[in-house]
């Protein structure tokens, strides 16, 4: 009798099932691209099984590159977030389980880091700073508060941030003997 015989044997004598130990069962589901698109990619997701995202068209016969940011559920399927005007790249980084997107794209004029939120019912909000600093925004809880990294030391540090819409932008600094942070949940 081998080991795992013994082993199954010995666990049934004890009124174990061996299905608490085996591997758990994944089901890959493909969330397609967005139209005239060749690749995609989920960067977050939330307890509805909504998925967030960016999908991409490569520069070259096609035309010009372009990422562009989704949300992407069962029902609705793959729903792009547009682009800021003359933006042609847009990602995806947090979703809270209200289905808040929160993100950043790259400004056309500036070629610097902006941030964004959009939300069904509202659309598309940019978050940009008055000073022009960049500032990228990772992820959304479901109180609404925002974390992320914004230029705010000579236009060139970054420090990790929360921003809520009651509190504002609070700066939380970095650590010990550190000049940058930034603040990903």
């Amino acid at each position: 009798m081998g080991a795992y015989t013994r082993f199954a044997a010995g666990a049934a004598a004890f009124g174990l099932s061996l299905a608490a130990w085996a591997a758990p069962v994944y089901r890959i589901t493909d969330l397609g691209v967005l139209p005239s698109h060749e690749h995609s990619r989920a960067t977050d997701l939330n307890e509805g099984g909504q998925v967030v995202g960016d999908s991409q068209r490569y520069a070259g016969a096609g035309g010009p590159g372009e990422r562009r940011a989704f949300v992407w559920s069962a029902a609705a399927g793959m729903i792009d977030l547009g682009l800021p005007d003359g933006a042609s790249t847009m990602n995806a980084t947090g979703l809270n389980d209200t289905g808040e997107v929160v993100g950043h794209y790259e400004d056309p004029a500036s070629r610097l880091s902006r941030a964004y939120r959009w939300t069904a019912q509202g659309g598309l909000r940019l978050a940009d700073p008055a000073d022009g600093a960049v500032s990228l925004l990772y992820d959304i809880n479901a109180a609404g508060q925002i974390s992320g990294a914004s230029r705010v030391v000579d236009g060139r540090v970054s420090h990790a941030f929360l921003w809520s819409e009651e509190a504002g932008l609070r700066d939380l600094g970095t650590l010990p003997g550190e000049r940058a942070s930034f603040a990903a949940a």
